[in-house]
């Protein structure tokens, strides 16, 4: 097993090094870093062009995906699975909020821009502590130390993308047969590993007294200067003095069949320094697959690492700086010029120092032969000018990111008709737009998924999980009653599979645009007759409303009685509570409970009668 899973690395990493080198450089552009040296006396200046496509790109993507909760809908396939969905829905965003999916998507799409293919893997994680507790009994301040379960539920991780080894020839994971991690460990921590059972003591005590080999040394020192140009053998340095890092390469997938014994072919191999190995147990996801996932906004057709906007606008960004320096370095000669002295004038070159009020004292008639100034022929400088504005275009087209349309800022280019602007701001976000919905598809919905089938195998039920504010006791259209704000979530309620979809793609309007269209469409609505006969307009009102982001939406309509009432009714568990209840409903004596004309009661409430009776939404 262990030369198994060295073979499946050292295949990959051969395959992939030019690559994972070259991400080297593409970071040093998206930082601004410079390595090698530079005159002093010369510019050395770099536009921060790339960073800001980045951070735009993930910004807008940042706002389409978590602008709003939740970020995940369950959608039931029948009527009466809305409310097992609506569980499963709390549940699953609730897990994504705990596990820091909004702090980690930073990271992750970062990366996915930086480098063009962004890694993640998913998890169960079980952490185990203790918690000190001070409190007052009575009689005195009391301090009490327990055993505390930290976290108990799916996780999720950004993976560094050059720390992931797929295998070779294939463009897609589901197409792969295995995928080796790499990532680095404290002897200690390993060590506390096998105390737990994680990992074969037998290994960790072979780990122990036999030092790390030199191609793992050299691997480690790689690692840690990757972004800092870290590939001469100079800077290769050794550990830290305190420093015991040991190097964990662990393979997923299928192993030959002649080299297991239980049937179980989807394995984790985990081996120490190319030399111990640690651990060789059946896949421990539920449904045998690799734990890893892959997100590229612009895929490769025949390779697995997508090219970035930094890749596709390298060879631009360094031809934008060195234009940017050498306009600098004109301006420079041009405001600082350089002197022509005459040996025979007697100018002492210490006064070309000057300051206000100075007086320069010569025995001999200052004239242009005795010191000229050398001035460069600044005609040509406007070309540059003209040269660096082409390129901004350039690198602005490749990525998607317009100045105006999609960052925000005035681009400077002219007076434009409204129709041209609306014209390249549906290009720019019909691109975006393409990128988000891979992102969804690729990795949120597989998150979802995933966090859904993890749950259900390891997940300690019931659960509960709570709907929050007025919305969770009353539909905010139909002003119907749900089932009560602490709801129980059981085994049952997580076997369904039922679609999960990201929402982020579809909150592409923003808030004005929303506005506007809503207020436009109430205009349209109500100059025609058939349709404002059928229209629900307190449904309506409440979305007009919404939008605008009034936050005492109820007072405004008068309805806050109505809500208060069902919200009272269903914490006491009198009625309106239960999921019966919500479709027609028993009472619990078996009875039929009576349905009130919901609609005629706040028709009455705000002096409308003819709100009552069926209503079109």
């Amino acid at each position: 097993m262990v030369n198994l899973a060295n073979t499946k690395f050292e295949h990959s990493l051969n395959t992939f090094q030019a690559q994972y080198r070259r991400y080297g450089r593409y970071y040093d552009l998206y930082r601004g870093i410079y390595q090698g040296k530079f005159h002093p006396y010369r510019n050395n200046v770099h536009v921060p062009a790339s960073f800001w496509i980045v951070q735009s790109a993930v910004a807008r993507k940042m706002q389409m995906m978590f602008g709003a909760t939740p970020y995940i809908r369950i959608v039931g396939g029948a009527p009466e699975d809305q409310q097992m969905a609506r569980r499963q829905q709390a549940l699953l965003n609730m897990q994504l909020d705990d596990a820091k999916t909004v702090e980690k998507a930073l990271q992750f799409l970062t990366m996915a821009e930086v480098y063009g293919t962004a890694i993640f893997r998913w998890f169960w994680d079980r952490t185990e502590g203790v918690t000190s507790v001070r409190f007052h009994d009575g009689v005195g301040e009391q301090n009490v130390t327990s055993p505390t379960t930290k976290f108990n539920g799916p996780n999720w991780e950004p993976v560094d993308v050059i720390d992931f080894y797929p295998e070779p020839g294939r463009a897609r994971l589901d197409q792969m047969e295995g995928v080796t991690y790499r990532y680095w460990m404290e002897l200690e921590d390993v060590k506390i590993h096998a105390e737990q059972g994680l990992f074969k003591k037998a290994g960790v005590r072979n780990l122990t007294f036999n030092p790390p080999s030199p191609d793992v040394e050299a691997a480690f020192a790689w690692r840690r200067n990757v972004a800092s140009g870290g590939w001469d053998d100079d800077k290769r340095s050794a550990f830290d003095k305190f420093a015991k890092p040991v190097e964990i390469l662990e393979y997923h997938g299928r192993v030959p069949r002649n080299l297991v014994d239980d049937g179980e072919y989807s394995r984790v191999i985990t081996i120490a320094n190319r030399r111990h190995l640690l651990r060789n147990i059946p896949q421990p996801t539920p449904n045998r697959k690799i734990p890893f996932g892959a997100y590229s906004p612009t895929p490769d057709p025949h390779y697995f690492h997508g090219p970035g906007k930094i890749e596709i606008n390298a060879k631009l960004q360094y031809a934008t700086n060195r234009l940017a320096n050498q306009k600098l370095d004109a301006l420079d000669l041009t405001v600082d010029p350089m002197y022509v002295a005459s040996r025979r004038g007697g100018f002492d070159a210490r006064n070309l120092k000057v300051r206000p009020g100075k007086v320069l004292w010569t025995d001999n008639v200052a004239t242009d032969d005795a010191l000229r100034p050398l001035i460069p022929d600044m005609s040509r400088l406007a070309t540059v000018y003209a040269e660096m504005d082409q390129h901004d275009r350039w690198m602005q087209k490749s990525a998607g990111i317009i100045d105006d349309t999609v960052q925000g800022i005035e681009s400077g280019g002219g007076r434009t008709t409204a129709t041209e602007f609306q014209g390249r701001s549906e290009s720019a976000t019909t691109r975006i737009l393409m990128e988000v919905r891979q992102a969804e598809r690729q990795w949120l919905e597989v998150l979802g998924a995933e966090f859904i089938e993890l749950s259900r195998a390891f997940l300690p039920f019931p659960q509960m999980v709570r709907m929050i504010g007025a919305n969770a006791v009353v539909d905010p259209v139909k002003l119907t009653p749900l089932a009560a704000p602490d709801q129980q979530v059981d085994l049952n309620d997580m076997l369904p599979d039922y679609d999960k979809k990201a929402v982020g793609a579809t909150r592409q309007l923003g808030i004005a645009s929303k506005q506007q269209n809503l207020t436009l469409l109430g205009q349209m609505l109500a100059a025609n007759p058939v349709a404002a006969s059928v229209i629900d307009w307190m449904a309506f009102t409440r979305m007009v409303l919404e939008a605008y982001e009034i936050q005492n939406v109820d007072e405004l309509m008068q309805t806050d009685q109505f809500v208060q009432q069902q919200t009272l009714q269903a914490l006491t568990g009198g009625g309106g509570g239960s999921e019966q209840g919500e479709q027609g409903g028993q009472t619990s004596s078996g009875g039929e409970a009576p349905q009130p004309d919901l609609a005629a009661a706040i028709g009455g409430l705000i002096g409308n009668p003819g709100l009552g009776g069926e209503q079109v939404a």
